[in-house]
Protein backbone atom coordinates (compact mmCIF):
# COMPACT_ATOMS: atom_id res chain seq x y z
CA UNK A 1 0.00 0.00 0.00
CA UNK A 2 2.90 2.43 0.84
CA UNK A 3 4.36 2.14 -2.73
CA UNK A 4 0.72 3.46 -3.69
CA UNK A 5 0.62 6.11 -2.01
CA UNK A 6 4.37 7.07 -2.56
CA UNK A 7 3.45 6.74 -6.43
CA UNK A 8 0.32 8.96 -5.59
CA UNK A 9 2.43 11.73 -4.16
CA UNK A 10 5.01 11.72 -7.00
CA UNK A 11 2.16 12.42 -9.27
CA UNK A 12 0.74 15.50 -6.97
CA UNK A 13 1.47 18.87 -7.48
CA UNK A 14 3.51 19.55 -4.35
CA UNK A 15 2.12 22.66 -3.15
CA UNK A 16 -1.70 21.15 -3.30
CA UNK A 17 -4.12 20.41 -1.05
CA UNK A 18 -4.51 16.59 -2.35
CA UNK A 19 -0.70 16.24 -1.80
CA UNK A 20 -0.62 17.36 1.84
CA UNK A 21 -3.88 15.39 2.59
CA UNK A 22 -2.25 12.31 1.10
CA UNK A 23 1.06 12.66 2.72
CA UNK A 24 -0.40 13.11 6.24
CA UNK A 25 -2.70 9.60 5.30
CA UNK A 26 1.13 8.24 4.45
CA UNK A 27 1.72 9.02 8.13
CA UNK A 28 -0.98 7.83 10.08
CA UNK A 29 -2.52 4.26 10.37
CA UNK A 30 -5.22 3.62 8.44
CA UNK A 31 -7.83 3.15 11.18
CA UNK A 32 -6.77 6.75 12.03
CA UNK A 33 -7.57 7.98 8.59
CA UNK A 34 -10.65 9.43 9.17
CA UNK A 35 -9.68 11.12 11.92
CA UNK A 36 -6.69 12.68 10.28
CA UNK A 37 -8.79 14.44 7.17
CA UNK A 38 -11.59 15.62 9.68
CA UNK A 39 -8.86 17.40 11.77
CA UNK A 40 -6.71 18.42 8.89
CA UNK A 41 -9.71 20.07 7.00
CA UNK A 42 -11.25 21.40 9.94
CA UNK A 43 -7.79 23.07 10.52
CA UNK A 44 -7.18 24.94 7.01
CA UNK A 45 -11.21 26.03 7.62
CA UNK A 46 -11.11 27.65 10.75
CA UNK A 47 -7.79 29.27 9.48
CA UNK A 48 -9.77 30.18 6.01
CA UNK A 49 -12.76 31.64 8.35
CA UNK A 50 -10.11 33.52 10.13
CA UNK A 51 -8.50 35.44 7.41
CA UNK A 52 -11.68 35.81 5.91
CA UNK A 53 -13.07 37.32 9.10
CA UNK A 54 -9.82 39.66 9.45
CA UNK A 55 -10.12 40.93 6.18
CA UNK A 56 -13.46 42.14 6.49
CA UNK A 57 -12.52 43.70 9.89
CA UNK A 58 -9.21 45.44 8.30
CA UNK A 59 -11.69 46.81 5.54
CA UNK A 60 -13.96 48.21 8.47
Amino acid sequence: MTGNIDLLLEKLSHDSLAHELVDQLRKADRQDWSRVLDEELRARLEKRVQELKDAKDQKS
